[in-house]
């Protein structure tokens, strides 16, 4: 019997980060946090693309701390 392989889906690192946001307050305040964090670096407009873009460039993942 032969397995094929299966395809999944990557996902961004913003999807990474959503992914990771279990509680339900979590999920409501961390994705403005990030929005904060990309204006303080001059990147506006839409988040998961300033995210990704962010990721892409500076080869981290997306980490937010509650300092």
């Amino acid at each position: 019997m032969l397995l094929q392989k299966q395809e999944f889906p990557t996902l961004t690192p913003y999807d990474d980060f959503v992914y990771a946001l279990k509680a339900r307050e979590t999920r409501r305040q961390y994705p403005n946090k990030l929005d904060q964090f990309l204006i303080s670096l001059r990147l506006e407009g839409i988040i998961p693309e300033n995210a990704n873009f962010y990721s892409m460039v500076t080869h981290r993942p997306i980490i937010i701390s509650l300092v």
